[in-house]
């Protein structure tokens, strides 16, 4: 009885994040039924309720508000100070960053059941998705939108098939819908979310995930070959595209990202104006290196929305004093996974990477990006090694 009852919470957590990842789905899906938009706001408390919900039920709460605390209060603490110039709108930021922490640091959940879930919740947007594509494309190219909101479900396919599809042989037909949005984004879609597909295949051939107590082992020539390969393809991008157009031309295929990264080849900037975009918040963090120049100010200072690169808007903005502790919170949750999680807490990593770091690094505003509070939410509800060495090396996975 007792476990039946862990089970079904199990169960309840893995619904529950995975209708969290699911997020953007559902959120164009209402879109496109109702014409109206804010949904996010709304679905923000409803599934925090739930959590809330399953979380009495469970019974027990984790110290990781603790460091919540000591990032939200460094973040709110310089918009306070910097009023004038910070135009964060805090109930969003709390929302956006308290949501994905609370879920994953509190939620009992199993990695396979999330990823299977994710993968099957998200069949409610196939019916629309051609007139959504007809209506929210620009010239057959996805919105970037768009583009987001079907990755996670691409990479749960990648993650699931890869890791589970001998353990699991009846449940693989659910690969065959991260399969069909694959193809929308490969026909579709914008270079940043293919770009996080190309490197959720690079994670799962770096970090080797074992059965047993052999957990996982970084593949350092595996790394290296990749260095190369990917040292090569710069160097001979204009020729590796042409002949790619031309290739897909034959077959009348046409691949818009291909068509738009030579496009911004000719005209010699491949970033897309990102570059000079970075050069000045990098300018920016030079003249107030320690304290920043005030959270989310980029526009105030340059009339640009963002920095588009977490990385760069957090250096703007909260100078060293900021991003040095968000560095090591990143890098230490990183590590302490990798050496000392589970087999189940190893993936879930890797799933979460594989559509949480590409895009805060190449766009969006850091403080709306829910796939960035994500992943910082995962890594800072990780136990501490005290806590996982009496747990007898197990997770609450």
């Amino acid at each position: 009885m007792k476990n039946a009852k862990k089970m079904s919470r199990i169960h309840l957590g893995s619904i529950v994040v995975a209708l969290m990842i699911d997020l953007y789905i559902f959120v164009h899906v209402l879109v496109e039924h109702s014409g109206k938009t804010g949904f996010s706001q709304i679905l923000y408390p409803i599934l925090l309720a739930i959590s809330i919900l399953i979380w009495l039920m469970q019974g027990q709460i984790e110290s990781v508000f603790f460091k919540y605390i000591v990032l939200m209060g460094m973040i709110l603490g310089w918009h306070w100070i910097c009023a004038p110039v910070s135009r964060i709108d805090v109930l969003t930021l709390c929302a956006t960053t308290g949501v994905p922490l609370f879920i994953l640091a509190v939620l009992h959940y199993k990695t396979e059941r999330v990823l299977f879930y994710t993968m099957l919740f998200s069949v409610v947007f196939i019916p629309g998705l051609p007139s959504y594509l007809a209506r929210y494309t620009n010239q057959g190219e996805m919105t970037m939108g768009l583009g987001y909101a079907i990755l996670p479900v691409i990479v749960a396919g990648i993650v699931y098939f890869y890791y589970y599809r001998n353990d699991h042989q009846d449940n693989l037909w659910v690969c065959i819908v991260p399969l069909f949005y694959l193809l929308q984004l490969f026909y579709h879609g914008l270079r940043g979310p293919i770009v996080s597909v190309v490197f959720i295949v690079f994670l799962i051939g770096f970090v080797k995930v074992y059965i047993g107590d052999k957990k996982r082992v970084l593949n350092h020539r595996y790394l290296l070959l990749c260095l190369i390969i990917g040292i090569c393809v710069v160097y001979f991008l204009d020729d590796i595209l042409a002949v790619m157009a031309d290739w897909f031309l034959q077959y009348d295929i046409k691949t818009y990202f291909v068509l738009k990264t030579i496009r911004l080849l000719n005209r010699g900037d491949i970033s897309n104006g990102r570059m000079e975009i970075w050069e000045r918040a990098w300018d920016g963090f030079k003249e107030h290196p320690i304290l920043g120049n005030g959270f989310d100010s980029f526009e105030h200072f340059t009339g640009i929305c963002y920095p588009h690169n977490f990385i760069m808007q957090a250096l703007f903005d909260g100078g060293l004093l900021f991003f040095v502790p968000l560095s090591l919170f990143i890098v230490y949750g990183y590590k302490k996974v990798l050496k000392y999680g589970t087999r189940d807490q190893i993936i879930m990593l890797i799933f979460i990477s594989g559509f949480c770091v590409i895009y805060p690094l190449i766009s969006t505003d850091m403080y709306e990006n829910f796939y960035l509070w994500t992943l910082i939410g995962f890594l800072l509800g990780q136990p501490k090694y005290s806590q996982i060495v009496h747990m007898g090396g197990t997770s609450k996975w």
